[in-house]
C-alpha cells in the first residue's frame, strides 16, 4: 500500500490531486489566517526538487531511474505533508470553533 503511494510509476494523478489540493489549501488558509512556519519545510524540499529534476533531466541517461525515484518519493512526501498540515489545522479550527460554541451555550 504504501509503495502504491510513493513510487507508483502510473500515480501521476495522485501527484496532479495532491498539488491542487495543497495549493488551493495554502491559497484559502495564508489568506484566512496567515502564513504557517510548518509549511516551510515542505516548500524547500519542493522548491529543491525543481532543480534535481533539471539536472536529472540533463544528467546521464544511464541512471535516470535510479534517480528519478528519489525524484518521486520526496516529491510525493512534500505533497503529502502539506496535505496533511492542512488538514490538521482545518481539525484544529473546527474543534475550536466547537468548543467556543459549548463554552456559549
Amino acid at each position: 500500500m504504501i509503495s502504491l503511494v510513493l513510487v507508483d510509476p502510473g500515480g501521476s494523478g495522485l501527484v496532479i490531486s495532491l498539488f491542487v489540493a495543497a495549493a488551493a489549501g495554502i491559497a484559502l488558509t495564508w489568506r484566512a489566517r496567515g502564513f504557517d512556519r510548518r509549511w516551510i519545510f515542505p516548500a524547500v524540499v519542493m522548491a529543491l526538487n525543481i532543480p534535481h529534476a533539471v539536472l536529472l533531466w540533463h544528467g546521464s541517461n544511464a541512471e535516470l531511474g535510479r534517480h528519478s525515484l528519489e525524484l518521486s518519493v520526496s516529491t510525493r512526501l512534500a505533497l503529502w505533508a502539506i496535505v496533511l498540515l492542512l488538514t490538521d489545522e482545518w481539525l484544529r479550527t473546527r474543534a475550536d470553533t466547537a468548543d467556543d460554541m459549548i463554552l456559549r451555550s
